[in-house]
């Protein structure tokens, strides 16, 4: 299973980035799963909806069934780092190929940075942010082709 983090500022691109990945990734017929980091438990908890309002009234899990999709909804004490690294786990024994995470950017996990360039008098400097584990960084509005030549290079899936 080859996990590639996409971390950046906000608007920098990572969903858009990860959609691109993803679609190149199933037309070659591998599966993929996506692991998204939000620091607020609102982006989930949805009290206006059924589902929601279970987790929020106490229940430890609320699932939702259609018929083609599941969600489930759990509520733990464990660090997020723990959760992740569980659903790490859970995602390989499952046989998925590609793993996605958006976020978790503090994580060893190969990565790549999105970042904003101000000029060639000031760019960002991954060094200044702390990230470790960093394979390239792109600039989305200037580096689209490269990225893309870069992830189908680094996927083995040309």
């Amino acid at each position: 299973m080859k996990v590639l983090q996409v971390v950046g500022y906000k608007n920098s691109g990572k969903t858009t980035t990860i959609r691109t990945f993803i679609e190149h990734v199933k037309s070659h017929g591998k599966s993929v799963a996506v692991i998204k980091h939000h620091h607020l438990d609102k982006a989930v908890i949805r009290e206006e909806v059924d589902t929601g309002k279970f987790v929020a009234t106490g229940a430890e899990y609320s699932i939702l069934n259609t018929p083609t999709y599941t969600e489930l909804t759990q509520r733990h004490d464990e660090d997020i780092v723990v959760q992740l690294n569980h659903q790490l786990e859970f995602l390989e024994k499952s046989g998925i190929d590609f793993v996605f995470i958006e976020g978790y950017k503090d994580q060893p996990y190969p990565k790549i940075s999105l970042n904003y360039s101000f000029g060639q008098a000031r760019e960002t400097d991954i060094n200044d942010i702390g990230l470790e584990a960093v394979l390239e960084t792109f600039d989305l509005r200037y580096d689209k082709e490269k990225m893309f030549s870069w992830f189908k290079g680094w996927s083995d899936l040309n």
